[in-house]
Order: C-alpha cells, then sequence, then structure tokens
C-alpha cells in the first residue's frame, strides 16, 4: 500500500483511490473479419482481459468525468534485481500504447464511452500488472469557468 501512495503522490483532498484491477493491462488488437472464426492469440488475450475486468468490477459505477486511470504494466521476469528496483513506477513508453489500454478499459466497463468528458491516463512499469482508478476532484474546473465566463 505504500508503493500505491507513493505512486499517487501521496493522496490528498482532491484524489481518491477508488478501484483497483488485479490484472495485466491489455490493449485493444486491431480486429478483423477473420477474428471471427479464426483463433488468434492477442484477440483472445484481449476477451479473456475483457471478461477479467468484468468479474472484478463487482457492481462498481464508473464516474463520467475526473478519472484518473494508472495502468501498471508488469515488469519481464528476465529483467536483474537492480534494473527491476531501477524501473518501478518509472513511465512504461512501449507498446501497447496507451490509447489501445484506455479503449480496451472502457470496452470492458462500459456499453458506450460517450459519457466520458474527462480523464487521464497514465502507463507505468510495475512488478505486478494491476489498474488503478482515482477520483481526482479537480477545484480548477470553476477557476477556468470564471476566466471563460470573463472573456
Amino acid at each position: 500500500m505504500k508503493e500505491i501512495i507513493k505512486l499517487f503522490g501521496g493522496m490528498s483532498q482532491y484524489r481518491e483511490l477508488v478501484k483497483t484491477f488485479d490484472c495485466n493491462p491489455v490493449g485493444k488488437p486491431r480486429m478483423t473479419q477473420r477474428d471471427k472464426w479464426a483463433d488468434r492469440p492477442i484477440v483472445s488475450r484481449y476477451y479473456a482481459y475483457k471478461d477479467t475486468l468484468a468479474l472484478q468490477r463487482r457492481g462498481w459505477v464508473m464516474q463520467r468525468s475526473g478519472l484518473h486511470i494508472y495502468f501498471c504494466m508488469p515488469m519481464p521476469p528476465s529483467w536483474s534485481k537492480r534494473k527491476t528496483e531501477k524501473m518501478a513506477y518509472s513511465p512504461h513508453m512501449q507498446t501497447p500504447d496507451i490509447d489501445n489500454l484506455v479503449k480496451a478499459f472502457f470496452d470492458a466497463l462500459t456499453l458506450e464511452d460517450k459519457d466520458i468528458w474527462n480523464l487521464q491516463a497514465t502507463k507505468l512499469w510495475s512488478k505486478l500488472g494491476r489498474i488503478f482508478i482515482t477520483l481526482d476532484r479537480n477545484p480548477f474546473i470553476k477557476e477556468i469557468k470564471e476566466i471563460t465566463d470573463e472573456r
């Protein structure tokens, strides 16, 4: 739990950890017509990931704004202990792309994602694959409204 709080930069009055999913994040693959009858491993992993998220959801209702999704990507077991410690919670700058991770996440947990209007996503290295959701209660939206209304 200390690593999680450190990851979030400390919990503040504006941020709250609301949900954790214990699974390796998977990006949405490019689907083809052939995927309806041919079994590609990447597509099978994607559907298994969707099923896992749906099971772990347990009645959790996703908010439409203020979500910050942390995709913690598992480190390869071949890495040395030194490299593992160095890379823990550092930016993950490899595939899968963050937009494909977000697409797969919303496909698994929403019927339509058109209602989501405010979102932040972060992709990090971690010892275990997990997804953390925090809710940011950002006071700056009110300030932006006041600035825009003045013009």
